[in-house]
């Protein structure tokens, strides 16, 4: 199956009718090469019209329309469906399976299917937006619905809530865990937990007062290496009760000392740099028993940041599932295609969901948006109810 390129205008024909697509409505391609057609599986939509069947999927990428007006033609391929042909996986490289199923019709045309955000951050733990704010920048991205996941913490859901309903977003309330794992951390998202009295909630609270010792530590630590931040600096950074590690670094930033929030860490903050302070964390196998026994489900985040081998990394998630997660971050912000691909083959061979999210969090990860990650992120909403119907 050939595919051909013309020089025109993005147009989208819908039975007799055709549509200009808006600027936004550009085709997304794998690592802008058109050997790999990302976008119409991340966002679902099929389209087959007329004898050819031209499907142009409609997507999200944050580089120069102008780049994309080289029109893609797939011959009778119903995109968004798993059956495609051998010819185009040989040609074009593998198409992930993000979304199934036919794009929903809305005024005689074909609508972007809903998408979600399950991983932003607020100032309530170490984002630069304040957590009333979140639904209305999920909104303006297209979302259905955003989780807020600040870590270790649920302060900011009540705020968070009232936003997205203004907004007309769904919330789905949770947070991000720190955990232990040999050899080093690992990070839960648990979702559909409130606050409130729960198993969860009250070790939540006990954390973050060994979280407040552990603040005053690491000021001491970098008055010692002669660095210019102190406690008070780091809590006014925070504008909220989540201070940590990220509010130390853009005081480095602004006083010079360092050229980014980045070079920060690696200098001076990471894990095995002079200025890290140990934390207390959980095990993974008690976050996702508190989390069951307050409702809610555990889901491994960003699942490269373990620095595992495949073999291993395949090894440690057939241990989560055994413990009762839910699901893994596959569809995560700072991935690339490919590497989605294989997080969701992944979770797959082990019956987990594989969630998605920008892991938002302000000028902090200045690169990630909202909705949209790096530019081509989109995670189905479809997603999120296959997570809710894993709920205890």
């Amino acid at each position: 199956m050939a595919l051909e390129r013309r020089q025109s205008p993005l147009v989208e024909h819908v039975g007799d009718e055709a549509h200009v697509l808006h600027h936004r409505d550009r085709l997304a391609v794998a690592h802008r090469h058109p050997r790999r057609l990302l976008a119409p599986v991340l966002q679902g939509v099929e389209a087959v019209e007329g004898q050819q069947g031209h499907g142009l999927a409609r997507g999200v990428d944050a580089e120069d329309a102008a780049r994309l007006l080289g029109r893609v033609v797939v011959g009778d391929v119903g995109i968004g469906r798993r059956h495609l042909s051998a010819q185009v996986r040989r040609d074009h490289g593998p198409i992930v399976p993000y979304r199934r199923g036919r794009p929903r019709l809305h005024g005689g045309r074909y609508r972007r299917p809903a998408v979600i955000d399950l991983h932003v951050h607020s100032t309530v733990s170490d984002g630069s937006e304040p957590p009333g704010r979140i639904g209305e920048l999920a909104a303006a991205a297209g979302c259905r619905a955003v989780a807020l996941t600040d870590h270790d913490r649920l302060d900011g859901l009540p705020a968070a809530s009232a936003g997205a309903a203004a907004a007309g977003v769904e919330l789905v309330p949770g947070c991000e865990l720190s955990c232990e794992w040999d050899p080093g951390t690992m990070h839960v998202l648990v979702y559909f937990v409130e606050p409130g009295d729960g198993p969860l909630q009250l070790e939540l609270v006990r954390l973050q007062e060994t979280r407040a010792a552990r603040n005053l530590r690491l000021a001491e630590r970098m008055a010692q290496l002669g660095l210019p931040v102190s406690y008070d600096e780091m809590v006014s950074e925070a504008g909220g009760p989540g201070v940590g590690r990220p509010h130390a670094a853009a005081v480095l930033v602004r006083k010079g000392v360092v050229g980014s929030v980045q070079e920060a860490f690696d200098r001076w903050l990471a894990k095995g740099r002079p200025a890290y302070v140990e934390k207390e964390r959980l095990a993974p196998a008690a976050a996702a028993r508190l989390a069951a026994a307050s409702g809610g489900v555990a889901v491994l985040a960003h699942p490269l940041s373990l620095g595992l081998d495949p073999a291993a990394l395949e090894g440690t998630v057939a241990e989560l599932a055994g413990l009762g997660f839910a699901g893994v971050e596959a569809v995560y912000g700072a991935y690339p295609p490919a590497v989605r691909d294989d997080l969701l083959d992944l979770a797959r061979r082990h019956d987990l969901v594989a969630t998605g999210g920008s892991d938002y969090h302000g000028r902090y990860k200045p690169d990630l948006s909202v909705g949209t990650g790096r530019g081509d992120l989109s995670v189905p909403d479809e997603l999120l109810d296959a997570l809710s119907a894993r709920r205890p």
